[in-house]
């Protein structure tokens, strides 16, 4: 119930963000890592940018209000604070919407040239954003794989801990190392462009972009049960991937 607060409100906003950015500075910003949403509200116009901000904001709130209705306060804590561990609700919820001039006044100029300021860097983005589109993909493969094998093959009673174990150890095993792969190629390509963006629009700026795209990173590109799984159950983690 509480996730359907301002749905309607949520879509058109989508939308408008979809139209009124501008696709080419969009599809450079999300080869850096950014979310196509997050990439598309960086290029729209400052006053829509605010207006997005309110809105966002305003549906956290209630969202947050209702869910301590049924939930509870301290269950509502843990809730943003759990949001605060990925990039984007961190910013939101320490920056954004504690400052209502915030975004306006630092994100222009992330969207703006995008291709200007960030030339020297293409190779790398390129590289890294189909390297990631093709290990997503074959990550997703080979976790569904072990579920079905698991679903549909029934070992003896006693065996079936030792087999579950055996399945998910291997899988887990293989796409740790895709996920390597893929975290060090994003390393080169951050290692890249936040000094561009530093000389191009300072500080501030290029903090906000490292927090959204490095925070949580790992945890936004697995789908929710391959993340909880590898949290859960402590699968080898490869050190490439460390800090993200």
């Amino acid at each position: 119930m509480c996730n359907n607060i301002d749905s309607e409100q949520t879509v058109r906003i989508t939308e408008r963000a979809k139209s009124e950015s501008r696709p080419n500075d969009v599809e450079l910003l999300e080869q850096m890592g950014l979310k196509q949403f997050t990439a598309q509200f960086m290029t729209v116009p400052s006053s829509f940018m605010k207006e997005i901000v309110d809105m966002a904001c305003s549906k956290h709130e209630q969202q947050l209000q209702c869910g301590s209705v049924f939930e509870g306060d301290e269950v509502t804590r843990r809730r943003i604070e759990d949001l605060k561990t990925i990039g984007n609700h961190k910013m939101m919820f320490d920056l954004e919407c504690a400052n209502e001039t915030y975004a306006p006044s630092v994100y222009p100029c992330v969207g703006a040239d995008v291709a200007l300021w960030s030339a020297s860097c293409l190779q790398l983005m390129q590289q890294y954003w189909t390297s990631r589109n093709l290990a997503n993909t074959e990550i997703l493969s080979i976790y569904n794989t072990a579920l079905n094998t698991v679903k549909k093959l029934k070992p003896r009673a006693e065996l079936t801990s030792v087999f579950h174990n055996f399945v998910f150890h291997d899988a887990m095993r293989r796409i740790s190392k895709i996920e390597g792969d893929k975290c060090e190629l994003f390393k080169q390509m951050r290692d890249c462009i936040l000094p561009s963006l530093y000389n191009q629009c300072g500080l501030e700026a290029t903090v906000a972009v490292n927090t959204s795209i490095s925070l949580g990173y790992l945890r936004t590109e697995r789908r929710e049960k391959l993340h909880l799984d590898f949290r859960n159950f402590a699968y080898f983690l490869d050190p490439r991937c460390e800090g993200l």
